[in-house]
């Protein structure tokens, strides 16, 4: 804990929680959560501004996609690297010489060529309602294979706040600890991976048991993008015990990684 004191008159004594010691002179915004209690243990800036999603959303889009069997964890899709959906530019960030993934290696490289063609797949029940299961709540039918495709890469019809994308990977992180079935599973091995060689690399810190989430998006009309990171932090036995959400606007997912680096190495997340 970090105390800061003055004297006007009289002693006084204001504390300064971790995350806004870590986080001091950035526009970022930040929540930890307890994944046993649900309980919010510290947080800084607006909890509860809503933004486009990004790429946070497809572990929640990928577990509904298992759970339904539009397709399993061994089958593999081949990524071009260039993509566009009506008029959206999608081309993915993953290493160029990453050319065909499996449900896994796409979730840690964040591959729109996969999670577009699972979209497509998906009726829009199977992915609206794996969506609002976790307390996400699209905006409209998503009837339309190309809307469905924008919704999983969570950049048209859904936007979500720091607090919301708290709670729904507590979740997430809960089911994991329960160890409920095998999609579950596959999310998780695919955000640990994402953290140790992916997309979300730049979250690492030696010692820590890490899976994570990287997300980039933007909110037309506006002509920036805001970045997200969203990480579950594992004990020695793989419990899932805090989810860590740092929200960047004016950013990119790598800004907020770098930021729950900063973070953790601090010891902000306890």
């Amino acid at each position: 804990m970090l105390w800061l004191g003055g004297l006007v008159g009289q002693a006084q004594v204001r504390h300064v929680s971790p995350l806004a010691s870590a986080l001091h002179g950035t526009h970022a915004t930040a929540v930890v959560v307890d994944v046993p209690s649900g309980s919010i243990l510290d947080s800084y800036g607006a909890l509860d501004m809503p933004a486009a999603p990004g790429s946070t959303l497809k572990p929640f889009v990928l577990k509904a996609a298992l759970d339904a069997d539009v397709i399993s964890a061994q089958e593999r899709i081949h990524c071009r690297g260039t993509l566009m959906v009506k008029g959206h530019n999608l081309a993915c960030g993953h290493p160029r010489d990453i050319t065909v993934l499996d449900a896994r290696q796409a979730l840690a490289e964040s591959c729109n060529t996969y999670f577009v063609t699972l979209a497509r797949r998906m009726t829009p029940q199977v992915l609206i309602k794996g969506l609002q299961a976790y307390g996400l709540h699209p905006a409209g039918s998503a009837a339309v294979p190309d809307d469905r495709a924008l919704l999983a890469v969570g950049i048209v019809g859904i936007k979500t706040s720091p607090r919301e994308q708290a709670m729904a990977y507590r979740m997430l992180a809960q089911q994991m600890n329960g160890a409920t079935g095998h999609a579950v599973g596959v999310v998780r091995d695919g955000m640990l991976q994402s953290v140790a060689t992916g997309m979300a690399r730049g979250a690492q810190v030696d010692g820590m048991m890490l899976g994570g989430k990287t997300g980039t998006a933007q909110d037309a009309p506006a002509p920036w993008s805001h970045g997200w990171f969203v990480g579950i932090l594992f004990d020695g036995q793989m419990q899932a015990r805090r989810v860590l959400v740092i929200y960047v606007p004016r950013g990119t997912g790598n800004d907020a990684a770098l930021l729950a680096k900063r973070v953790l190495q601090r010891k902000a997340v306890q």
